[in-house]
């Protein structure tokens, strides 16, 4: 079963943010091809510790995580998922993001949290930004299609290298 917990930085298992970087790298390569693998790297491992993270796992193993903070966006609450690195199941899956169960449990945790829904900076090109698109209101009844918005006009905490390149993705979650 999938579950969502909030956690810190500190509590993650040393070389965990290595595995999940190095199982989703062929997500990445438009990504590494604008900002060179250690650029990527260094985004991708170095700038959790800051603030609070969501901890994804199925059955006790961490698939997922991702840092986030608190945001109002025209009178709603969001979560913004600043930084995510989502991995592989021990068989070498990642299906489970496709999952209706991902929905299905994410929505749940997002509700209990009051939640209106999320905010992601995403790369409109890469495969990352195409699999949101793809993936989320594909259900019907958990999330709304995503929207995209300019990330500068939801005044958003990035990276100087988003800015310019990247979008924001609306999720709102289905009552």
């Amino acid at each position: 079963m999938l579950t969502l917990t909030k956690t810190c930085y500190s509590d993650l298992p040393e070389g965990l943010l290595e595995r999940l970087y190095n199982e989703s790298i062929d997500r990445n390569t438009i990504e590494i091809a604008r900002l060179g693998d250690e650029s990527l790297r260094d985004i991708a491992l170095n700038n959790y510790s800051d603030f609070p993270i969501l901890r994804y796992e199925i059955d006790g193993y961490i698939v997922g995580v991702a840092s986030y903070y608190e945001k109002h966006f025209n009178d709603k609450k969001y979560y913004v998922q600043r930084h995510c690195v989502y991995g592989k199941t021990p068989s070498g899956s990642r299906a489970w993001w496709w999952a209706e169960e991902f929905q299905l449990r994410s929505w749940e945790f997002f509700k209990q949290e009051n939640l209106d829904g999320i905010l992601a900076v995403h790369n409109p090109d890469s495969e990352i930004g195409k699999a949101v698109i793809a993936a989320f209101g594909r259900f019907n009844k958990y999330y709304e299609t995503p929207r995209v918005v300019e990330a500068e006009d939801v005044k958003l905490l990035m990276d100087k290298a988003s800015y310019g390149v990247c979008k924001c993705f609306v999720i709102d979650l289905m009552n």
